[in-house]
């Protein structure tokens, strides 16, 4: 996932710790 991908999604607004683990939870699905 890139940056650009996480800019237009809604979790753009949650703090970068866990912007950082809904990508990870994402990755793992």
């Amino acid at each position: 996932m890139t940056v650009s991908d996480m800019d237009r999604r809604p979790w753009k607004k949650i703090p970068r710790i866990r912007t950082i683990e809904t990508i990870r939870y994402a990755d793992a699905n």
